[in-house]
């Protein structure tokens, strides 16, 4: 990345933003629908907005409002609820798309305090990047990988060329299949990490969430967040577990996942 591409970060204006992830009892202006402004569109309680504390220069920051429910997420959410959201997501997407004024547009959540978010309240970003081609370093190795799990059209990999490291949980789906079969497995995915991941050795409270619509498929990438490693923070080298955890991982979830099916 040349340092062109640097997004500029607006400090006084992040200076503003409230904060009730570590502050539980903070103000939440997602909960507050009365004063919410800028509305672009809405389906049922799902909400897509202008960002009121825009921070990066030279972008456009929307975002989703994924419900009504303060405590909820797609974890917990059914798959009802989790199909209903990806398809407003893809919408609001293909609508962004139509004002032609991006190099590239990004689809992401924060979930936690180690995310990189500030509020708890469920929500989306997308953001219109007007001179940054954000997907300029992701290749198709990154969203690919060692398959474990397919539903119907999606299917659920761990890869094996990570963006960043070490553990990164991939859905895939083709562009016109059913949103229920890839919310099915992102649900799994998320539920692996906040559970399961690493034995417990560890708790994982926070994770990121990336959707990529690219090609004829979307991929939706899972990653718990942990501290980053001094290669990817000094050099930008990815990390990956070795073939031997990747595989036992594997078959956890395999594993897993037959139990909660029958």
């Amino acid at each position: 990345m040349s340092q062109q591409d640097a997004l500029v970060f607006k400090v006084q204006t992040a200076k503003q933003k409230p904060e009730n992830i570590r502050n539980k009892q903070g103000y939440c202006p997602f909960c507050d629908l009365v004063n919410l402004k800028d509305f672009l569109a809405q389906d049922e309680d799902r909400i897509w907005l202008m960002n009121k504390y825009r921070t990066l220069e030279k972008t456009v920051q929307t975002l989703i409002i994924e419900s009504s429910q303060h405590e909820g997420d797609i974890h917990v959410q059914t798959q009802a609820t989790n199909a209903k959201l990806l398809n407003f997501i893809q919408t609001c997407y293909e609508k962004m798309q139509t004002w032609g004024q991006f190099k590239s547009i990004v689809i992401y959540k924060n979930f936690g305090p180690k995310s990189g978010g500030s509020l708890r309240h469920p929500h989306f970003q997308i953001v219109g990047m007007e001179e940054v081609d954000a997907y300029a370093q992701i290749a198709p190795r990154n969203l690919t990988g060692i398959s474990i799990l397919k539903e119907g059209g999606a299917e659920l990999n761990i890869s094996d060329q990570p963006v960043l490291g070490f553990t990164e949980l991939n859905v895939q789906l083709p562009v016109q299949e059913n949103w229920g079969q890839m919310a099915d497995l992102i649900k799994f995915a998320i539920r692996y990490f906040m559970e399961d991941h690493l034995k417990g050795r560890v708790v994982v409270d926070s994770y990121n969430l990336f959707l990529y619509p690219l090609m004829d498929k979307v991929t939706c990438k899972i990653v718990p967040c942990f501290n980053l490693s001094p290669y990817g923070r000094g050099y930008l080298l990815a990390q990956v577990n070795d073939q031997q955890n990747l595989l036992e991982i594997k078959d956890f979830l395999q594993e897993k996942y037959r139990k909660e099916q029958n």
